[in-house]
């Protein structure tokens, strides 16, 4: 399948020795076949040995966004996920920002990276920044460039910060991180203020800094690394210009847990929500247009990038991952808006994956989330953590789309000690089809999502489903502090 590279590439054949190549180096079994069309041709490399062997690596990240609002990104959707893999079943771990993002530079669950908030002394001051992701592939012989937001809260103390492990730094600042105008930037140490006008609108901005980043490295002898985080769609969302009104009639998805008729199945805090009511309806509907409106832009610089790597000859041996931090509930069981809940709104997260020997337009159903992707970046960069990564690499996965995960996931949120706005903290359990919270003041729920999609009814109450319960609450008890691979748990398996 082609993408409109340009001629002159190799035969079938050709690339797929290239491209057996490149799994050998980061750390996949031999004998994998590609049984998809030509892709781009990789120039020709120096000896396995030397850091220029190694492939290029893209991770584009938004911000707060629904799995269903891929719809506002046409372009992304073609040059990364139909050039690669789609994982359908993809979560964060930890369902919001801060812990979301400091996971991702891990590969740790928020229980052992001890980011559990948006802020205070569990936020951004917990992450070790001395051993993250970057510190890793800078000593594996990679350019790492960072754009755009970091973790909550940078900026706030020490604005000319630059962390550890990255050889190009453009960083979001504080307050003003989720100002789409505006805003100011710490560049390489220098601090900088942008968005004056509607010119230096910052997904453009971003977008131009991380096409200098690649053309920068291609100039260069090292592979690159390079980490975009845009901060849209993050509310208040403000559009470019261009894109105002464009989504104006679009509604926000009305599923059957849309203002959910019957919550006597739901945690305490959760009963006594009233109905939505059409005030609430119009605030859901305009901030899912913001939010689509918003993503049209970002939609534009994925697709710079991904001509920019072509135009210079890189694309053909670039990893490009496309993901958010977490979803975003939004009229859910009465759930006017938020996040850090385990339905699936608000955990379910996009990821797409294309690169050297991923199959096109495949379609993965395992079980996985953002744990799993520093482990797999250092598969490819030939990188070693120097922490204990909770995740697994998903590079056999996106070589075999079909292959299970094989183990649970953890979803948990230790934000705080009691009830706050989001409910009491929790740890639920995802494997197979099932799901388990258990809440820290002891009220569970429990979901079949493959004749349940919507949460619409817990069966934790249900005999006929105690022993599945039983089953999920033992393992549930293994992650809940699990490290290392003694997260590769697995339920005791229960008939029915």
């Amino acid at each position: 399948m082609q993408d409109g590279s340009p001629a002159g590439q190799r035969s079938l054949s050709g690339l797929g020795v290239v491209a057996f190549l490149l799994f050998l180096a980061a750390g996949l079994a031999a004998g994998l076949a590609l049984r998809h069309g030509p892709r781009e041709e990789a120039p020709a490399r120096a000896a396995p040995e030397d850091a220029s062997v190694k492939s290029n690596i893209v991770v584009v990240m938004t911000d707060d966004q629904r799995l269903e609002q891929m719809s506002a990104l046409p372009e992304t959707r073609k040059l990364v996920g139909t050039q690669g893999v789609k994982f359908k079943r993809f979560y964060a771990t930890d369902p919001l920002c801060c812990p979301s993002r400091a996971t991702f530079l891990t590969g740790q669950y928020a229980h052992n990276t001890g980011v559990t908030s948006n802020g205070g002394p569990n936020g951004l001051d917990a992450l070790d920044q001395q051993d993250t992701l970057g510190v890793w592939l800078e000593q594996a012989g990679y350019r790492t460039a960072f754009v755009g937001k970091y973790l909550n809260g940078y900026g706030l103390e020490d604005p000319e910060q630059v962390p550890p492990g990255w050889s190009d730094w453009h960083a979001l600042l504080d307050p003003s991180t989720h100002d789409y105008l505006d805003y100011e930037l710490n560049e390489n140490g220098e601090i900088t203020e942008r968005g004056a006008t509607t010119g230096d609108y910052k997904t453009t901005v971003l977008g131009d800094l991380a096409v200098g980043a690649v053309r920068s490295a291609a100039r260069g002898s090292r592979p690159l690394f390079l980490y975009l985080g845009f901060n849209a769609p993050h509310s208040p969302s403000t559009p470019a210009t261009r894109d105002l009104g464009s989504a104006a009639d679009v509604q926000a998805p009305r599923s059957p847990a849309f203002d959910e008729g019957n919550l006597s199945d739901k945690p305490s805090f959760l009963r006594g929500q009233p109905p939505l009511g059409s005030g609430a309806e119009a605030r859901i509907d305009a901030r899912n247009q913001g939010a689509l409106e918003s993503l049209a832009e970002v939609d534009r610089q994925v697709a710079r990038l991904v001509e920019v790597l072509r135009a210079k000859g890189e694309l053909g041996r670039t990893y490009i991952f496309f993901t958010s931090d977490n979803g975003y509930i939004g009229g859910e069981h009465r759930i006017e808006f938020g996040k850090l809940l385990a339905y699936e709104p608000g955990s379910q997260m996009p990821l797409l994956m294309r690169g050297p020997g991923v199959p096109a337009g495949e379609t993965s159903d395992a079980l996985v989330g953002n744990i799993d992707l520093a482990p797999t970046i250092a598969a490819i960069a030939g990188a070693e953590p120097t922490i204990e990564v909770d995740g697994r690499s998903l590079l056999p996965l996106a070589a075999n789309p079909e292959a299970p995960s094989g183990r649970a996931l953890l979803i948990e949120s230790l934000v705080r000690d009691e009830l706050t706005f989001y409910g009491y903290p929790y740890a639920a359990i995802r494997d197979g089809h099932f799901k388990y919270i258990r809440f820290d003041n002891g009220e569970e729920e429990l979901y079949n999502l493959a004749r349940d999609p919507y949460e619409l009814q817990s069966l934790a109450d249900d005999p006929a489903y105690a022993e599945r319960k039983r089953s999920l609450a033992a393992a549930l008890e293994q992650l809940r502090d699990c490290r290392g691979r003694g997260c590769d748990v697995s339920p005791r398996p229960v008939a029915g």
